[in-house]
């Protein structure tokens, strides 16, 4: 789970750069995103929530490296993903990784 906080007037870029910027060469990493969740009521900032899925912790490890020329990301990929990372850093108010394992009861 990834979170953000941003100024609202943001989102719709913010969200731009994240879809058609940043996640398409994360899939090519095998991510997959669960959603994008934001606060249903507004303040002075806006919280958004990353839910991703990963094959394991060593998988997610991987997709922070995707210029690695093992990783399977293309090179516009990758020049598309740095330029859309670059642009939503100077969005983001704040942001942290929390970074879990699915249990599922028997």
């Amino acid at each position: 789970m990834r979170r953000w906080t941003i100024d609202p007037d943001t989102w719709e870029r913010f969200s731009e750069l994240t879809e058609f910027g940043v996640w398409p060469a994360m899939d090519a990493m095998g991510h997959r995103v669960l959603g994008n969740f934001t606060d249903a009521v507004l303040s002075d900032d806006m919280e958004v929530t990353n839910l991703a899925g990963y094959h394991s912790v060593g998988n997610w490890h991987a997709t922070r490296t995707p210029q690695d020329p093992g990783s399977g990301v293309s090179p516009e990929l990758l020049k598309l993903f740095q330029e859309s990372v670059r642009e939503r850093h100077a969005l983001t108010r704040h942001t942290w990784v929390q970074v879990m394992n699915a249990h599922w009861p028997e």
